[in-house]
């Protein structure tokens, strides 16, 4: 008695390669230039550039010549007068940089050029 397998159908199995989604295809493969980190960074610094710029532009000096309703000469005043002037336009000011400028202008003579 003999025995034969006939076989009822074929299937071929073929194995694909996995499919890989987009968002583990971006992610970590992407490299950026030294050119595009280069130029970013400097069209930053040009736009804090700017922005200082304009943000000193728009403040007030205090005009100090405006503190006194008299035309002063300092040149020629004795250091004794002069200082009673200085601490006498400082009394009418809360603004320390303005109170030391006083002071500066005052004591080189520059006063009287303003």
């Amino acid at each position: 008695m003999t025995i034969s397998v006939n076989p009822v159908s074929q299937v071929q199995y073929t194995h694909n390669a996995p499919v890989k989604s987009p968002e583990k295809k971006d992610s970590g493969k992407k490299s950026i230039s030294s050119k595009v980190v280069l130029s970013t960074l400097a069209a930053a610094g040009l736009v804090t550039l700017a922005a200082v710029c304009l943000k000193s532009k728009n403040k007030k000096k205090p005009d100090i010549k405006k503190l006194t309703d008299k035309v002063i000469k300092v040149k020629d005043m004795t250091p004794e007068e002069k200082e009673k002037l200085i601490k006498e336009l400082q009394a009418k000011t809360d603004n320390s940089a303005t109170k030391e400028e006083i002071r500066k202008l005052i004591e080189s003579g520059e006063w009287d050029n303003l």
